[in-house]
């Protein structure tokens, strides 16, 4: 009997002393559960971060205050006024925006016409309705390379507008669609 004590005694100290080491790992190189709750615990916010759905960036939007619109554009855009149309340039992206005038077409089918009446090789045309008018984008082969074309007919607040590139890059016609897209009243 005294034999099975002093086992007993001798298995409850080693018990205990490795209860009081909560991130030593136990026989087997394996961490005791107490250890192993509270590691979790400590990841519990990294993977609740993980898990939470990422808020989307906010669009960077740049103002143009003669025409009293905005309009999306990459960090660092300027507007300047350029023979009485306004010029947003910035990182990868040149367009201009102005009142559509009576000259500008109304309709997206009379401008692709129009573009691929005046051009030679109009290709990778692409048309887009919105609820307020229409954009489109083309290219050609010019005599410095390719031209991206980017044309655009917007009515915010009753008035029309027009919003245009012939750029130089892909990304700068793309950047142009999206600043003619989310063209809207400040």
């Amino acid at each position: 009997m005294k034999k099975l004590s002093l086992l007993s005694i001798v298995c409850l100290a080693f018990a205990l002393s490795a209860c009081g080491k909560k991130d030593a790992p136990a026989e087997g190189g394996e961490k005791t559960a107490e250890a192993t709750k509270e590691a979790a615990a400590e990841k519990a916010p990294e993977k609740a971060a993980e898990k939470a759905p990422a808020k989307p960036a906010a669009k960077p939007m740049v103002e143009i205050p003669a025409l009293g619109l905005k309009a999306e554009a990459p960090e660092g855009t300027n507007v300047s006024e350029m023979l009485g149309d306004q010029m947003l340039q910035g990182p990868g992206l040149v367009v201009t925006v102005a009142a559509a005038g009576d000259d500008y077409p109304k309709d997206m089918a009379a401008a692709v016409k129009d573009m691929q009446d005046t051009y030679d090789g109009v290709t990778n045309v692409k048309e887009e309705k919105l609820a307020d008018g229409w954009v489109f984008s083309a290219e050609n082969k010019g005599g410095m390379g390719t031209n991206y074309w980017v044309k655009s007919r917007r009515t915010i607040g009753g008035k029309d507008y027009k919003c245009e590139t012939t750029a130089s890059q892909p990304e700068q016609q793309a950047n142009a669609i999206k600043a003619c897209k989310s063209l809207a009243a400040k």
